[in-house]
């Protein structure tokens, strides 16, 4: 008997798999669209239930914004990639995955530093990449991170404001990453090439699990 999702009212994420996880295949179903599968358990929902219902199997990606492509996690997609100092690269992937799963240790992207200038990172983000905010998300920690930028002057303290209060009526809702990111730091939204032209080794990501 095949399993199926049928015209969802939203982008909806599913698992298909067997019964031991031996199987596992993932993907989306636009509003649009049917997805059937053969396998004898489909599980939809949100992309942080694609996550956990993988992860069971298969353990947690490097980074939340990775893929599962049939055997493995693995990064895909055009990629951008958000510079900020090594200080607060780190703690801004963390806080944005906060926003997914409350006060819990995780990486939302990867994050690389210069192999010769230490102080400078960058997070490895997909041009598309959308975060799911959870419905109790708090920008605070998010809020405290940025607090580092505006006091090195990169950022505004009226655009974290604005970020803050974005996430708070946005909360349960799906918002991409890029508008996120405010005017003030469009300069330091980068390409693969742009990056390997200044002596970047775009390969080398940290190795932690979420």
């Amino acid at each position: 008997m095949s399993e199926e999702i049928k015209y969802p009212a939203q982008r909806t994420y599913w698992v298909a798999r067997d019964a031991d996880g031996n199987v596992l295949l993932a993907g989306y179903t636009e509003p649009n669209q049917v997805t059937t599968s053969g396998q004898s358990v489909l599980t939809s929902g949100s992309r942080a239930v694609q996550v956990e219902e993988i992860a069971q199997f298969r353990g947690n990606p490097e980074a939340w914004n990775y893929e599962w492509n049939g055997s493995e996690w693995v990064f895909e997609g055009d990629a951008i990639y958000i510079a900020a100092s090594t200080e607060i690269a780190e703690p801004l992937s963390r806080s944005l995955f906060n926003l997914i799963y409350g006060n819990e240790n995780g990486l939302y992207a990867s994050v690389i530093t210069h192999p010769t200038r230490t102080n400078e990172s960058v997070l490895i983000c997909r041009s598309v990449d959308v975060i799911p905010l959870a419905l109790a998300a708090d920008p605070q920690p998010l809020v405290d991170v940025l607090q580092i930028a505006v006091n090195n002057g990169s950022i505004t303290q009226q655009e974290v404001d604005s970020i803050a209060n974005a996430i708070a009526a946005m909360a349960g809702q799906e918002v991409k990453l890029i508008d996120f990111v405010p005017p003030s730091w469009q300069q330091y939204v980068y390409t693969k090439e742009q990056l390997e032209a200044d002596g970047w080794f775009l390969d080398e990501t940290i190795n932690q699990d979420i």
